[in-house]
């Protein structure tokens, strides 16, 4: 791992910056890269460790679901709401919600639960 960091780090200064993670040909093609280099400002080796541990088979239910919940919670406000996952969605798909769809997907808002991350520190 320490390698591939290495590797990453074209300058050498201890330190990956985010767009240098667009380098990894997985990542670059990954529908959620553009949001997931929203969530970091660049990685030293422990953060950068700490970061893709959440893509490991090692990793526990709770680590995944943590991450995931940031990557929904565009406003890092500890919410995800309707706007969010909307905003993941077209990220997924390509595709943005037409104004029609909008209005028929936009009923009384007030009434949409917000997920939170509850007690969990996410």
């Amino acid at each position: 791992m320490k390698r591939r960091f290495c590797q990453l780090d074209r300058n050498g200064g201890g330190f990956i910056a985010a767009d240098e993670f667009l380098s990894v040909p997985e990542f670059a093609v990954n529908p959620l890269s553009q949001r997931l280099l929203r969530m970091l400002d660049g990685l030293n080796f422990k953060e950068f460790v700490a970061f893709l541990s959440a893509f490991s088979s090692r990793a526990t239910l709770q680590q995944k679901i943590e991450f995931i919940f940031k990557v929904y919670d565009s406003s890092a406000n500890g919410k995800v709401t309707f706007d969010d996952m909307l905003n993941v969605l077209r990220d997924l798909t390509g595709q943005f919600i037409s104004e029609k769809q909008r209005e028929v997907a936009d009923f009384d808002e007030c009434s949409v639960e917000l997920i939170s991350c509850g007690d969990q520190q996410c």
